[in-house]
């Protein structure tokens, strides 16, 4: 998926988590969402974010591939844990939110994901990135945050 459809299903998934929990800092919550979205992504340099930090991204991309550790489940649910040890629940949740919102909008794309690399099971869906599906997609989340930002 393009960067503006990561950005918008995230940004859904801030509005639905604020409205059930209470947020400390709803500002940073949201920044954090927003960068892990991308950040998943540093795998491959010609990303949004690869291209802001490009210097490390080619060499990840070199030793991890593009989707492989980073598009797992694995990363999000250890670092959600490493920052509830130390009581720094609320931004283990946004990382936590970020990380997988992008990586549920991974596995709608035919090259999906490995939920639990390195095993090779893959979930995967029909939408092509850049295609007529991702952009009504991009529409229909765009929509979606427009009406729940005015009820």
């Amino acid at each position: 998926m393009r960067a503006l459809t990561h950005l918008l299903f995230s940004i859904i998934c801030i509005l639905v988590y604020t409205k059930f929990f209470d947020v400390q800092n709803i500002f940073l919550f949201s920044g954090i969402v927003l960068f892990m979205t991308l950040f998943v992504d540093i795998d491959e340099p010609n990303s949004t974010i690869g291209k802001l930090f490009w210097i490390i991204a080619k060499p990840i991309k070199i030793v991890l591939g593009h989707r492989g550790l980073l598009h797992s489940f694995i990363l999000p649910v250890i670092l959600f844990l490493w920052f509830y040890f130390f009581r720094i629940t609320e931004i283990g949740i946004a990382i936590f939110l970020g990380y997988t919102s992008h990586l549920v909008m991974d596995m709608l794309t035919p090259h999906g994901i490995y939920p639990l690399y390195p095993l090779s099971w893959r979930i995967r869906g029909p939408i092509r990135v850049g295609s007529v599906g991702e952009y009504f997609l991009t529409l229909l989340l765009a929509i979606a945050i427009i009406i729940r930002l005015l009820v």
